[in-house]
């Protein structure tokens, strides 16, 4: 949503300072916040290890169904029409149907990464865009997305289309399974996700 000037009473002069008191509410200035919410309920979470039981997706081999909370904050990037977007993921949710773990990565032994795995668990962390620029100021975004809906699309929305990709970006989730993961093919052993162990993915 975009300000329009309002001009309070007749006459021209109560009418322009009016509009310059006015405060910009729904958009980021240079010197202000902007904040929104969303909530992403089919999201396809990737993983970058080679993985046979995935579904494979355009941004890579799918290994859960997300549940995303996705809190937005925007920022000024230091000149107009600029900004720095985070987005946080606390409240969120994971069901996993591969295991998405690397040697070494939350107890993996990495003889079965890739393999089928169910897992269910919460998710934290952020993932922030550094300097996005944009023609349009944020807006609110809508309460829920469709399935399979990428951040990518996200931030679109947010700018209503009018932004360029980031200059850089970071990430960092943390993955924790609320119970033991269980391996349908029956091992016990390399590919068991164990409650409460964290499995990060950093980029």
């Amino acid at each position: 949503m975009r300000m329009r000037s309002i001009a309070v009473g007749a006459a021209a002069l109560v009418a322009a300072t009016a509009a310059a008191v006015v405060p910009t509410i729904t958009s980021a200035s240079a010197s202000t916040t902007f904040q929104t919410t969303t909530i992403s309920a089919e999201h396809p979470d990737t993983t970058g290890i080679t993985c046979t039981a995935c579904l494979q997706g355009p941004g890579g081999p799918i290994w859960a169904n997300d549940h995303l909370k996705e809190a937005v904050k925007v920022t000024s990037a230091g000149a107009p029409g600029h900004y720095n977007v985070t987005i946080r993921f606390g409240g969120s949710t994971f069901e996993g149907f591969a295991d998405p773990r690397a040697t070494g990565e939350a107890g993996s032994d990495g003889s079965t990464s890739g393999s089928p795995m169910f897992s269910q668990g919460a998710i934290t962390g952020s993932i922030t865009y550094n300097d996005i620029a944009s023609t349009n100021a944020p807006v609110a975004l809508q309460p829920t997305q469709a399935p399979g809906t990428s951040l990518t699309e996200v931030l679109n929305e947010l700018f209503a289309n009018g932004n360029s990709p980031a200059v850089s970006s970071h990430y960092s989730i943390n993955y924790t399974p609320s119970m033991n993961s269980v391996d349908p093919t029956g091992a016990t052993t390399g590919n068991v996700w164990t409650s409460g162990t964290v499995y990060n993915q950093t980029g």
